[in-house]
């Protein structure tokens, strides 16, 4: 079974991520996606986190090379799907790993 991690990217540059938080986990991709969509808890809050990912993660140790990272910016007053970031190529394992 899969857990779905979310995790909060303060900024991203050409250094990779800055100030990376895991907020929360769920057992399926469709409640982990609304909860950052629908900015649950402001995991925005206000301003300091611009961007969200959502990796699955299977049970045991960390697999981080194998998730499929989903990833958010905060765009119109909401976290709104983007493509990975061309920054973060081979960057891996936001939220656990």
């Amino acid at each position: 079974m899969k857990v779905y991690f979310i995790a909060t990217i303060r900024n991203i540059d050409i250094e990779g991520t800055i100030g990376t938080r895991v907020v929360g986990y769920y057992e399926d991709l469709e409640t982990a996606r609304k909860a950052v969509e629908e900015n649950w808890g402001d995991i925005y809050e206000d301003g300091y986190y611009k961007y969200a990912v959502i990796e699955d993660v299977e049970p045991g140790l960390y697999r981080s090379d194998e998730a499929h990272p989903i990833f958010f910016k905060w765009e119109d007053g909401g976290f709104k799907e983007i493509d990975k970031p061309a920054e973060l190529t081979g960057f891996f394992g936001f939220t656990i790993g």
